[in-house]
């Protein structure tokens, strides 16, 4: 999630308006509606509560041709001169800012819920759950009408 959020602050410093799709998903709004510019694959290795390793794969659309629903960085004025060292350079910025964001556990939460796109509800278990933000953990907060809440975690 702090990859996502660095990335996110990263392309609206550069003035895209981006949303987090939960879980793993970078949308950039266009006038045409949200479109799918990256897509990230968190992963840990624990040894009992303790993480061994963390990996971040990370898929940016920069000027590769994109399927339909999808966006690339090309396509948007002044978000990249199609430089590969300059697209390089803005990843290192973003896995620096990520580590540095990794100790904020709340920052992360409070700055990733900002920008969430909206979320339909969602059907499990077989009953409708809404939406509600974010888990300390970066799990998705649902609740349903009667007070009961659970998480969802998809990483």
């Amino acid at each position: 999630l702090a990859v996502a959020l660095a990335l996110a602050e990263a392309l609206i410093a550069r003035g895209a308006p981006v949303q987090l799709k939960w879980p793993n998903d970078l949308l950039l709004l266009t006038p045409a509606g949200p479109r799918k510019l990256a897509g990230l694959l968190p992963g840990l290795r624990r040894r009992g509560s303790r993480i061994r390793w963390a990996r971040i794969g990370l898929g940016l659309n920069g000027r590769n041709r994109v399927p339909a629903g999808a966006a690339n960085l090309r396509q948007q004025p002044g978000l990249w001169n199609g430089e590969p060292l300059a697209l390089s350079a803005l990843m290192l910025r973003v896995l620096e800012r990520a580590m540095a964001l990794a100790g904020e556990a709340e920052a992360v939460r409070a700055g990733a819920e900002a920008l969430l796109a909206p979320m339909d509800p969602q059907w499990l278990d077989g009953s409708w759950w809404e939406p509600r933000g974010l888990a300390p953990d970066g799990g998705l907060r649902l609740v349903q009408g009667h007070g009961r809440e659970r998480i969802l975690r998809r990483f």
